[in-house]
């Protein structure tokens, strides 16, 4: 099963989180690398693997290399799974 959703990415955070921003319904991972030569997505891709509890190779940013809106894509995660890991975060923010 393939997911995609939004992501706003805040690079150069003084911390590496991911929250919910429950007014836009996006979720928003800050990672504390720059956004320069590929750095700041390469943590936001490691961010949201380790957080979805899934392999790197699973995780592609499909839009917005170059903007702080991505579109996210997660090979081999149901939507029920993805669901309750949203649950969880929506719980911590």
């Amino acid at each position: 099963m393939v997911l995609e959703f939004k992501i706003l990415a805040r690079p150069s955070s003084r911390n590496a989180f991911m929250e919910l921003d429950h007014d836009e319904k996006t979720i928003v991972v800050h990672v504390t690398e720059a956004a320069e030569r590929n750095k700041a997505n390469k943590a936001i891709v490691k961010a949201i693997a380790r957080f979805l509890g899934t392999n790197t190779a699973n995780v592609a940013i499909i839009q917005g290399m170059a903007s702080s809106t991505k579109r996210i894509r997660v090979d081999g995660m149901n939507t029920s799974d993805f669901d309750a890991k949203i649950q969880s975060l929506a719980g911590t923010s």
